[in-house]
């Protein structure tokens, strides 16, 4: 048995919570307009977390979601659950007047 990299794991774990608290499944589109979004400054910027990982909120088909993106290995590590959006309720408001990042 081969073991996962660090960012196939995150890979993996991001479409699990995805799918677990917003119904949504991040396939390889998706995961790639997001992570396109995030590069080129098309979503909206929340929160350094540390050296490597960042918040950012994307609006994805009309649903804000936090992302929380990894630098070093160019890849989604988790999306958080609704409560967060609420804790930055002005960046909320904007990822919300933002155009979506993809229509697929």
């Amino acid at each position: 048995m081969t073991k996962l990299t660090k960012k196939k794991s995150q890979s993996y774990h991001a479409r699990g919570r995805a799918m677990r608290r917003y119904g949504i499944f991040l396939n390889r589109d998706r995961r790639v307009a997001i992570i396109e979004a995030i590069q080129s400054g098309r979503s909206v910027h929340v929160n350094k977390i540390t050296n490597r990982l960042s918040l950012h909120f994307v609006n994805l088909e009309g649903v804000c979601l936090p992302i929380v993106y990894d630098k070093t290995r160019q890849s989604i590590a988790t999306v958080l659950p609704k409560k967060v959006l609420y804790r930055y309720m002005p960046e909320y408001r904007t990822c919300q007047s933002d155009g979506n990042v993809t229509g697929t």
